[in-house]
């Protein structure tokens, strides 16, 4: 039981090497030699086709989920970064990188001459392939399973994290991020690491019931995992363009994840032949469960 995946970013045609050249002509760079020519044009030619690679990876029908989909990203968003490093791409305005981005709507495309536009999507798609291998990881729910699971929500949310650092940097500097694009609006992407962490705990509530632990401390983890649902919810709650249906899964999940903490003390005190406390906490977990269900 866990959040539905976040809709991965489409990438449009692009060739990126053209952009880098126009950018460096538009610089007035000094004419190159030919051994640095031909180092250039090999170069040229990997950035093609490792963001070729990524086109691929992020056009499929469905979310990749697999480690190669991954790679390929991570390999062009190093090869990307190195090269905006030397070079401006905004000098340029002839080319553009385009993507799908927009949270409400997945046909509204925005267009950017900025790598660092190209670099932000890279590691939204990069946070949503690995919640998309996490949720895979762990279907059959072993316990080897739950774990890998719970590592690719924290690695997802680590890219989320990655991505609000980049844009809080350049915002200032890029006024289409904040006025055209809602997937990378800061506060969204704030919002999108905490479920990350969420569904992390979740899973590791998972591997809590079914082991040794004593009730009161799984108890304790289900509390957690509720007050990382609600935090969710509370950040949701102040981005205007976040998909309506993630700020429902996440408060169902906080209530649920309520009931199950009560349920779990419900458990301990019985152990502990103290019945009064036992049925209170039977009662409001009862209640918690009519409440998640009509949400």
């Amino acid at each position: 039981m866990l959040i539905p995946q976040v809709a991965i970013l489409k990438p449009g045609k692009v060739d990126v090497a053209a952009v880098y050249q126009h950018a460096a002509a538009q610089s007035g760079f000094r004419r190159l030699s030919e051994a640095q020519q031909k180092t250039l044009d090999a170069g040229s030619k990997e950035l093609l086709s490792l963001r070729s690679e990524v086109y691929t990876a992020c056009n499929l029908p469905s979310t990749p989920s697999s480690e190669d989909a991954a790679t390929a990203l991570i390999k062009y968003y190093k090869a990307l970064q190195l090269v905006s490093e030397r070079v401006d791409s905004t000098k340029q305005k002839e080319l553009v990188f385009r993507w799908v981005a927009s949270a409400k709507s997945s046909n509204t495309p925005l267009e950017s001459n900025a790598a660092q536009f190209e670099l932000c999507a890279l590691l939204f798609n990069l946070a949503v392939i690995y919640a998309a291998i996490a949720a895979q990881a762990a279907e059959d729910r072993s316990v080897e399973s739950l774990r890998e699971g719970a590592k690719g929500y924290q690695t997802s949310a680590g890219f989320y994290r990655a991505l609000h650092k980049v844009v809080t940097t350049n915002m200032e500097e890029n006024h289409q991020w904040k006025d055209e694009n809602s997937r990378f609006e800061p506060r969204y992407v704030q919002a999108l690491e905490t479920v990350m962490l969420a569904n992390a705990q979740c899973l590791f509530y998972e591997l809590g019931s079914s082991s040794s632990l004593s009730d009161d401390s799984v108890a304790k983890i289900a509390a957690g995992t509720k007050d990382l649902y609600n935090l969710a919810v509370k950040k949701l709650k102040e981005c205007p363009n976040k998909p309506e249906d993630l700020e429902i899964a996440c408060q169902i999940m906080a209530v649920y994840f309520e009931a199950e903490a009560e349920s779990r003390m419900a458990l301990f005190h019985e152990a502990e032949q103290d019945m009064a406390p036992r049925l209170k906490r039977l009662d409001t977990s009862l209640k918690l469960v009519y409440k998640a269900r009509a949400t």
